[in-house]
Protein backbone atom coordinates (compact mmCIF):
# COMPACT_ATOMS: atom_id res chain seq x y z
CA UNK A 1 0.00 0.00 0.00
CA UNK A 2 1.41 3.39 -0.97
CA UNK A 3 1.05 6.68 0.87
CA UNK A 4 -1.02 8.99 -1.33
CA UNK A 5 -0.84 12.06 0.96
CA UNK A 6 -0.07 15.26 -0.87
CA UNK A 7 1.20 18.46 0.78
CA UNK A 8 -0.44 17.50 4.06
CA UNK A 9 -3.78 16.48 2.53
CA UNK A 10 -5.27 13.05 1.90
CA UNK A 11 -4.46 13.18 -1.81
CA UNK A 12 -3.73 15.51 -4.70
CA UNK A 13 -7.40 16.05 -5.50
CA UNK A 14 -8.21 17.19 -1.95
CA UNK A 15 -5.18 19.48 -1.84
CA UNK A 16 -6.07 20.96 -5.24
CA UNK A 17 -9.68 21.78 -4.31
CA UNK A 18 -8.50 23.31 -1.03
CA UNK A 19 -5.86 25.34 -2.87
CA UNK A 20 -8.37 26.74 -5.38
CA UNK A 21 -10.80 27.69 -2.63
CA UNK A 22 -8.03 29.40 -0.64
CA UNK A 23 -6.56 31.23 -3.64
CA UNK A 24 -9.77 32.65 -5.11
CA UNK A 25 -10.87 35.49 -2.84
CA UNK A 26 -14.60 35.25 -3.58
CA UNK A 27 -14.59 31.48 -3.10
CA UNK A 28 -12.54 31.76 0.07
CA UNK A 29 -14.88 34.35 1.56
CA UNK A 30 -17.94 32.37 0.54
CA UNK A 31 -16.76 29.18 2.21
CA UNK A 32 -15.10 30.66 5.30
CA UNK A 33 -18.22 32.75 5.95
CA UNK A 34 -20.36 29.63 5.53
CA UNK A 35 -18.07 27.68 7.87
CA UNK A 36 -18.36 30.39 10.51
CA UNK A 37 -22.15 30.47 10.19
CA UNK A 38 -22.46 26.69 10.48
CA UNK A 39 -20.12 26.46 13.49
CA UNK A 40 -21.98 29.23 15.32
CA UNK A 41 -25.40 27.74 14.48
CA UNK A 42 -24.26 24.31 15.66
CA UNK A 43 -22.97 25.81 18.90
CA UNK A 44 -26.47 27.15 19.61
CA UNK A 45 -27.99 23.68 19.61
CA UNK A 46 -25.03 21.59 20.80
CA UNK A 47 -23.48 22.31 24.20
CA UNK A 48 -20.30 20.35 23.50
CA UNK A 49 -17.88 22.42 21.36
CA UNK A 50 -16.31 19.39 19.70
CA UNK A 51 -19.68 17.95 18.72
CA UNK A 52 -20.84 21.36 17.45
CA UNK A 53 -17.73 21.70 15.29
CA UNK A 54 -18.07 18.13 14.01
CA UNK A 55 -21.70 18.71 13.00
CA UNK A 56 -20.80 21.97 11.24
CA UNK A 57 -17.91 20.36 9.37
CA UNK A 58 -20.13 17.51 8.22
CA UNK A 59 -22.75 19.92 6.86
CA UNK A 60 -20.09 22.08 5.22
CA UNK A 61 -18.50 19.03 3.59
CA UNK A 62 -21.85 18.08 2.05
CA UNK A 63 -22.40 21.64 0.81
CA UNK A 64 -18.90 21.82 -0.68
CA UNK A 65 -19.35 18.52 -2.52
CA UNK A 66 -22.79 19.49 -3.81
CA UNK A 67 -21.64 22.93 -4.99
CA UNK A 68 -18.55 21.62 -6.77
CA UNK A 69 -20.50 18.78 -8.38
CA UNK A 70 -23.24 21.16 -9.57
CA UNK A 71 -20.67 23.66 -10.90
CA UNK A 72 -18.80 21.00 -12.87
CA UNK A 73 -18.59 22.00 -16.52
CA UNK A 74 -20.33 19.97 -19.18
CA UNK A 75 -17.84 17.51 -20.63
CA UNK A 76 -18.28 14.15 -22.30
CA UNK A 77 -16.48 10.89 -22.80
CA UNK A 78 -13.22 10.20 -21.08
CA UNK A 79 -13.04 13.77 -19.77
CA UNK A 80 -16.33 13.37 -17.95
CA UNK A 81 -15.15 10.12 -16.41
CA UNK A 82 -11.84 11.60 -15.31
CA UNK A 83 -13.38 14.74 -13.83
CA UNK A 84 -16.05 12.75 -12.01
CA UNK A 85 -13.42 10.36 -10.62
CA UNK A 86 -11.27 13.28 -9.44
CA UNK A 87 -14.19 14.92 -7.63
CA UNK A 88 -15.11 11.59 -6.03
CA UNK A 89 -11.54 11.32 -4.72
CA UNK A 90 -11.76 14.61 -2.84
CA UNK A 91 -12.02 14.28 0.94
CA UNK A 92 -14.67 16.98 1.38
CA UNK A 93 -14.60 16.52 5.14
CA UNK A 94 -10.90 17.40 5.20
CA UNK A 95 -11.48 20.53 3.11
CA UNK A 96 -14.38 21.56 5.37
CA UNK A 97 -12.31 20.95 8.50
CA UNK A 98 -9.56 23.16 7.11
CA UNK A 99 -12.05 25.96 6.39
CA UNK A 100 -13.69 25.70 9.81
CA UNK A 101 -10.46 25.24 11.72
CA UNK A 102 -10.03 28.86 12.82
CA UNK A 103 -13.67 29.53 13.70
CA UNK A 104 -13.98 30.31 17.41
CA UNK A 105 -16.95 29.18 19.44
CA UNK A 106 -17.85 32.00 21.82
CA UNK A 107 -20.04 30.84 24.67
CA UNK A 108 -20.08 34.14 26.61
Amino acid sequence: MTDSRYNGFKNYETWNVNLWIANEESSYRRWTDRAETLVKESALTETNDELARTAAISTLADELKDAHTEEMPEVTGVYSDLLTAALQSVDWHEVAADLAGDVKIDRD
